[in-house]
């Protein structure tokens, strides 16, 4: 098996700290096979997006599987070759040197890395410090306080540098799923464009994305207070209740749903309510980091009901395909659909 010394040698190279020989040696061995960079570069990419994240989370399986699976076509192929390899590789498994690589470099800086390999972008100023989602990712963080957040595409989470010293206030734009530990003496609260949820320990999911027609809070464990932007109480939630605000009328209204639907998004699950077309692109657009256009401008004003469970894209766009009389091309990472209007 692969002795701590070879591990550090792939991290040094990473890091550029490996010295001339060590250099040489792992150049040598990317030379050998075409597939080595790969396996090098994929792996420097986690290593990357593990230095801008605190912690990534969601389907374990599905990135570490990928990476397996040119693991055990290299491991056939180097066989054949061991008298001719050097040092970094005749010693030990090709397939338990890389994953043990891949996962010292996430041991190293103190994580365990599972899937989307979701770059989430940190700045801190004097002032404030933000995180950021992209399409395609989504991350988990974790506050001052101790409060977890699952933080969906697209988004982005901004509190105050000396977060917890006075207050807990933090200001979202996008889709964040909000686990918070209780303190009767400092409120958490997250502030929208539309409005303000107050807590003091509950579990709750807002949604708050500029181009929506509507901003909602749903509670999933607790009980929440919503503030308009005057600060004037507008309703108590308990769970399984959700509130949203209409942004063209400035309508309040509340429905029942369940707590599994409150947390869907966070367990690969996207679920859909007579929902516009144009709304359920945009999420698919986020979500798989894609791009969608409409043949016929009149489909936007199509609504659907349905649950997408942990899909692939294409399985996602099936299943639409199948339940509606949409079809649907694909380019690289633009879809195009095309069908008749629903009016």
């Amino acid at each position: 098996m692969w002795k701590e010394e070879h591990f550090d040698l792939l991290l040094r190279y990473l890091q550029k700290n490996a010295s001339e020989q060590e250099t040489e040696e792992v150049e040598i061995w990317l030379k050998r096979n075409p597939e080595n960079l790969e396996i090098l570069e994929e792996l420097e990419a986690h290593y990357q997006s593990v230095l801008l994240d605190q912690e990534t989370y969601d389907v374990q399986e599905k990135g570490l599987g990928l990476l397996q699976k040119k693991l055990d076509l290299l491991e056939g192929q180097h066989q054949e070759h061991q008298s001719r390899q050097t040092p970094i590789q005749s010693v030990f498994s090709w397939r338990m040197a890389a994953v043990a690589a891949f996962m010292l470099l996430l041991i190293s800086v103190g994580i365990f890395f599972y899937v989307y390999t979701s770059v989430e972008k940190q700045t801190a100023s004097f002032a404030s410090i933000t995180k950021q989602t992209g399409k395609g990712q989504r991350s988990r963080l974790i506050l001052p306080d101790g409060s977890t957040v699952y933080l969906n595409s697209e988004s982005s989470l901004t509190y105050s540098s000396n977060y917890y010293e006075t207050e807990r206030t933090v200001y979202l734009q996008g889709e964040a799923f909000f686990e918070v530990i209780p303190d009767s003496e400092k409120p958490f609260r997250v502030e929208t464009a539309s409005f303000t949820t107050q807590v003091l320990g509950t579990s709750f999911n807002v949604q708050a994305y500029p181009h929506y027609t509507t901003t909602s809070v749903a509670v999933a464990t607790g009980k929440v207070k919503v503030l308009d932007n005057t600060e004037q109480e507008l309703v108590k939630l308990v769970p399984g209740q959700q509130l949203s605000y209409d942004h063209a009328t400035h309508a309040y209204a509340t429905e029942t749903i369940t707590p599994e639907e409150v947390i869907s998004w966070t367990k690969g699950q996207l679920i859909f309510k007579n929902t516009p077309l144009d709304e359920l692109i945009s999420e698919l657009e986020r979500w798989y980091d894609i791009s969608i256009e409409l043949q016929n401008q009149e489909l936007s004003n199509c609504r659907f009901t349905a649950t997408f469970d942990n899909l692939t894209l294409n399985e996602s766009l099936y299943l639409l395909s199948i339940t509606t009389n949409l079809n649907y091309t694909q380019h690289g990472r633009t879809i195009t659909i095309s069908g008749k209007s629903c009016q």
